[in-house]
């Protein structure tokens, strides 16, 4: 086995330990049987023992992408291989006989080689003669039956047409329509050579018997049809409300973002609040201050008003003293005949009294 085989049977063994298969790893899977198979000497058996040990989810996949590209007689090698493993015989919990019918819907829908599709059907009745079948497994098989019922089973034996009729029968409760119904009771007087037609005069107790049984199977399709109705309404108001959910988890969550940033706000106001008030403080302190300082500046410019008073006061008292006795020359000096001599004295008053003048800061000039 090369290394790119025994790589990709690894990385299979760990989806075959997993026991689960999620849609976004089948690409993978395929892949890797497809790299496995794609070989001079491809290990056949251990791939197909490995697809029959993995989740039933694969099957489909399979015989899509990878039995059906395969050369005939490899298509044949692989499902006597799949429909003989081990688990798919043993059938344990209806194990194989779903697996089975996956591969049968797969090879249906795409058109399969007859006598492959003829192999694995054979395999499923046989399987379901065996051990029965599961609801499962049953809406798988559902949908394949209108064409089941198309093929020619001249080739069967009695007991596998039998044990087909039985099991598509068991289904008749769930399939609405009703010539699909018809075709399923008709089934065993077309291919069953021991067929017996059965006597058409019954007994009454038989015949209102059989008539319940009719009335039971409609009315139990007509409460699927029902049922199934309500269900879908079920679905419908289950994804509303969880869009309503969804819509009031997140009206709640903005509603908690709102009002946290209310919080904040509230904050914010508080400190700013505070500011202001602060602010009115230090302005109505200021206020004071100023007041305070007006008064002052007015006892200031008082104290120095009288201050200016009083210094102008002893001034004009004081050149009044000097002046007083120059002025008493002067008077007497007008009332003289002018002479010369008269004249030298006015000059030596009047140099007097601006001599004074100069003394108490007063400079007169021409």
């Amino acid at each position: 086995m090369s290394k790119t085989q025994q790589k990709m049977i690894t990385v299979l063994e760990g989806y075959v330990k997993k026991n689960k298969i999620c849609k976004r790893d089948i690409p993978e899977v395929i892949s890797a049987y497809q790299a496995a198979l794609n070989t001079e000497e491809p290990p056949i058996s251990m791939v197909v023992d490995l697809v029959t040990n993995m989740h039933f989810a694969i099957v489909r996949p399979f015989a899509e992408a990878v039995l059906l590209t395969l050369p005939e007689h490899q298509q044949t090698m692989v499902l006597d291989l799949f429909l003989h493993a081990d688990r798919i015989s043993a059938n344990a919990a209806h194990y194989g006989i779903r697996r089975v019918v996956c591969l049968l819907r797969a090879l249906l829908d795409n058109d399969a080689s007859a006598v492959h599709v003829d192999k694995v059907l054979r395999r499923a009745v046989s399987l379901y003669s065996d051990k029965g079948s599961n609801e499962k497994t049953n809406e798988i098989f559902r949908e394949c039956v209108r064409v089941v019922l198309d093929f020619d089973y001249g080739s069967w034996r009695d007991e596998e047409v039998t044990a087909l009729c039985d099991w598509m029968q068991g289904m008749t409760l769930y399939i609405e329509d009703d010539n699909l119904v018809d075709r399923i009771k008709d089934f065993p007087r077309k291919w069953t050579k021991t067929y017996v037609k059965k006597e058409e005069h019954k007994p009454t107790g038989e015949v209102l018997q059989e008539g319940f049984l009719q009335q039971g199977e409609r009315l139990f399709r007509e409460l699927k049809t029902v049922f199934a109705t309500l269900s879908k309404e079920y679905v419908g108001i289950k994804e509303s409300e969880a869009k309503i959910r969804a819509d009031f988890d997140n009206l709640k969550k903005r509603y908690a973002e709102l009002q946290m940033s209310v919080e904040e706000l509230q904050v914010k106001s508080s400190d700013l609040n505070d500011t202001v008030s602060d602010l009115n403080r230090s302005i109505k302190e200021l206020e004071d201050e100023n007041i305070d300082l007006n008064r002052r500046l007015e006892i200031a410019y008082s104290a120095e008003a009288n201050q200016a008073k009083y210094e102008l006061e002893c001034f004009r008292n004081d050149l009044v003293k000097r002046l007083g006795t120059k002025y008493q020359d002067y008077l007497f000096m007008s009332s003289q005949v002018a002479n010369p001599e008269s004249y030298q004295l006015l000059l030596s008053v009047l140099e007097d009294v601006f001599d004074t003048l100069r003394r108490k800061g007063i400079e007169c000039s021409a």
